[in-house]
């Protein structure tokens, strides 16, 4: 568990990089020192972060099966993520339309003298409040999404599964013991 929340912490949350570190300690401080020791610090707090949601999913829901695994990850995960890749892509698109067109100044050069996407997406401020925005949107987008696989897939329709199931077969004929108020009338 340790070292698959060290490993999702260098690929997934940038390591021991967090924002003006090097600034503080370098910068300000003028001590290398300093600057590995809060990397160092930073790297354990994301990990530490990592293992106690881990922890927290672990212990709060039950253990999956292999089949459940597989269910969820070819039925959510796979649409979701492939969703996730076009919504990126969208949004890099109108973040680069709207620069283009003049409407909104949403990209700037790492250098100046530097072609415009030179080093990736260098965003301004009001790129930055377009991307949020683009964000937010992709996650009720999202949702929206997966609530229409829910709705109109055999194997997600719960409500439709449970009507077709009967738990007790209907007894035909007449039953075996007379029910207790039917014996009391007869005496």
């Amino acid at each position: 568990m340790v070292v698959v929340a060290a490993v999702a912490t260098t690929l997934f949350l940038g390591g021991w990089y967090f924002p003006y570190v090097h600034y503080v300690a370098v910068e300000l401080a003028g001590s290398q020192n300093l600057y590995i020791f809060l990397s160092l610090i930073v790297f354990m707090l994301k990990m530490a972060a990592l293992l106690y949601l881990y922890f927290w999913l672990r212990w709060t829901f039950p253990r999956y099966r292999y089949d459940q695994l597989m269910d969820l990850g070819w039925k959510w995960m796979i649409p979701a993520s492939l969703l996730n890749i076009v919504w990126t892509a969208v949004t890099i698109f109108a973040l680069q339309a709207l620069h283009a067109s003049g409407a909104l100044r949403t990209l700037e050069p790492a250098r100046l003298g530097e072609p415009l996407l030179a080093r990736g997406l260098n965003l301004t401020g009001p790129g930055k409040i377009v991307a949020v925005a683009f964000g937010v949107a992709g996650l009720f987008i999202a949702g929206l999404f997966l609530a229409y696989l829910n709705r109109h897939s055999r194997d997600f329709n719960l409500k439709k599964q449970r009507r077709e199931i009967r738990l007790v077969d209907v007894p035909k004929g007449a039953p075996a013991v007379a029910p207790a108020a039917a014996a009391a009338e007869n005496v």
